[in-house]
């Protein structure tokens, strides 16, 4: 996750600094040529409003991502221990962020290791009440 709020900004940061060398080389250019009075001007072309638009838009889809990751993280769920060699059952709520391969924490900050012989299903609805 942090490589990729690493790399975004390396990004961004290389899009800057192309930008800003080439407009010190184009000013360079410039002062540096004969001016001809009679010749035509030329516009500048747009170029640091398309990388301040790409810097823009990278950082608006880098929010997006994060939230939506943080998002999904946070969803709670419902977590059921099922003992394959007894078939007991336990349930817990923990947050998706929080659930391992074989180890979760539950809202209340268990930690909870699973044992070999022991499975563990999720699902987001809550259990059936009789």
């Amino acid at each position: 996750m942090l490589t990729k709020i690493l790399f975004t900004v390396a990004v961004i940061v290389a899009v800057l600094a192309f930008a800003r060398f080439r407009q010190q080389r184009q000013s360079q250019m410039a002062s540096a040529a004969p001016r001809v009075i009679d010749a035509p001007q030329r516009r500048p072309v747009a170029v640091g409003w398309l990388a301040s638009a790409a810097v823009v838009l990278m950082l608006i889809a880098s929010g997006v991502l994060i939230y939506t990751h943080w998002q999904d993280a946070n969803v709670l769920i419902q977590v059921r221990v099922v003992d394959a060699g007894t078939g007991k059952v336990a349930t817990y709520r923990a947050y998706r962020g929080d659930i391992s391969d074989r180890e979760f924490t539950t809202v209340d900050g268990v930690h909870v290791v699973l044992a070999a012989t022991e499975r563990l299903e999720t699902t987001t609805r809550p259990p059936a009440r009789n």
